[in-house]
């Protein structure tokens, strides 16, 4: 109990005063106790400081999370829901036009081929909302939602976004794209491979290796891809 009365008492003090206030003498004074008790229980101002985190802390994040779901349940109508994924449709066609327009711009202004450009900036560019959403998800712990969305993407953009353009006209592939950019990309799916073949997890160290590979492809593509001689 009064282990629990001295905690009341700090909560007060730092409220009012911040830990300037939060003194010995001030805690024996408000609960009552002899200065004695008051070191019975802590040896310090910081270990009084710690053991409020360690009490608070766990109840300050319940009750966000519980506000988050509260929120959440609140703003997931089917209407509400539908015309979020219109307005995200809309500002994802205007944006990638845009996104398209200024990079074949800032490709001519390089002196870029048209694939260094596609590779490059436009890859990038329509990538930065699949980054944000995986981000969001991973933040939430869906790892598998993460992968699920990498790979997906990745089929989509294969097989349906290059054969419908294929159908509705043919596509004229340069000779780099053979010698370098597929072989890369089946070496980046070998890399990934082992790494989730093991523990099905993809821990730090490993997620750098694989920023460290983007990098090198990066500077691989200006240097070659953009040369002249390919």
């Amino acid at each position: 109990m009064q282990r629990g009365a001295l905690l009341d008492a700090a909560r007060s003090l730092l409220s009012e005063g911040g830990t300037e206030a939060l003194t010995f003498p001030a805690l024996a004074e408000r609960t009552g106790l002899a200065r004695s008790s008051v070191y019975e229980y802590f040896r310090s101002r910081g270990a009084v400081v710690e053991e409020l985190c360690e009490v608070d802390i766990p109840v300050w994040a319940a009750e966000v999370q519980a506000a988050i779901a509260e929120s959440a349940l609140s703003r997931t109508s089917l209407p509400l829901n539908v015309l979020r994924v219109l307005i995200a449709g809309l500002t994802l066609y205007w944006g990638a036009r845009l996104v398209v327009g200024a990079a074949a711009d800032f490709g001519a202004a390089l002196g870029w081929t048209p694939l260094l450009v596609g590779l490059l900036p436009v890859a990038i560019g329509t990538a930065l909302p699949e980054v944000a959403t995986a981000v969001a998800a991973a933040r939430r712990g869906h790892g598998d939602m993460v992968l699920g969305h990498v790979l997906g993407s990745s089929v989509v953009n294969l097989l349906l976004v290059i054969g419908a353009m294929a159908v509705l006209q043919p596509l004229a592939l340069p000779a780099s794209f053979v010698r370098l950019e597929l072989p890369a990309l089946l070496a980046f799916a070998l890399v990934l491979y082992p790494m989730l073949r093991g523990d099905l997890k993809i821990s730090r160290s490993e997620g750098g290796i694989l920023l460290v590979a983007f990098a090198g492809w990066f500077v691989l593509e200006l240097l070659l891809v953009g040369a002249p001689a390919l």
